[in-house]
């Protein structure tokens, strides 16, 4: 049996629930994907998903293994936030200098490491403009950033100024409350009808 805090011995994680959470890692934490690994029929993840997922050993288990993999990587909150600004607050104006004409150059010897983290694409193409002697060498750039909304909608989530889900609380079922409103619908037609 593990020991826990203080020497306190810890209930062990059943080997059904360890093994759907094997498969939640290894299936890119996709609770559906796990449980059809694991061998759950499609009713069956329909009605038990939530409930398997929110059950304590479950929730003590995949936390456990995050906060592993937290130690291991060096990942923190901290840093991930820092990765998504650099993204999300780039300025590709930055990189670019004005020319009196209105032409620009792109001034790459300028880039600092916030910049070139926000880089997901670089290249140089180089080729001869013209024929004979008048051809000319040239060099064409091509720079393309990160997707700057993805950062910005991900700093958004993890900051809690945007969220995925509506929590909905109370003693009617969704269901429940359409067939109520339906139903004082037909009553207020009938009504109007009158």
């Amino acid at each position: 049996m593990r020991q826990g805090k203080k020497n306190k011995p810890m209930r062990e994680v059943s080997e059904r629930y360890l093994k759907l959470v094997d498969e939640y890692f290894a299936n890119g934490f996709n609770k559906r994907q796990a449980m059809r690994t694991c061998g759950f029929s499609e009713k069956s993840i329909e009605g038990y998903q939530h409930r398997l997922f929110n059950h304590p050993d479950v929730l003590k288990e995949i936390d456990r293994r995050r906060q592993s993999m937290v130690r291991k990587t060096d990942v923190t909150r901290e840093r991930i936030i820092q990765e998504y600004a650099k993204i999300a607050f780039a300025n590709f104006g930055d990189l670019l200098e004005i020319n009196e004409d209105g032409t620009a150059v792109l001034d790459l010897a300028g880039m600092n490491d916030e910049q070139r983290a926000a880089l997901s694409e670089f290249q140089v193409d180089e080729y001869k403009d013209g024929k004979g002697e008048d051809a000319r060498e040239v060099k064409k750039y091509k720079v393309k950033f990160h997707d700057k909304k993805a950062a910005l909608d991900a700093l958004a989530k993890i900051m809690g100024y945007a969220t995925d889900k509506v929590e909905v609380s109370g003693e009617l079922s969704l269901i429940d409350r359409i067939l109520a409103g339906r139903k004082r619908a037909a009553q207020s037609d009938k009504e109007e009808n009158k």
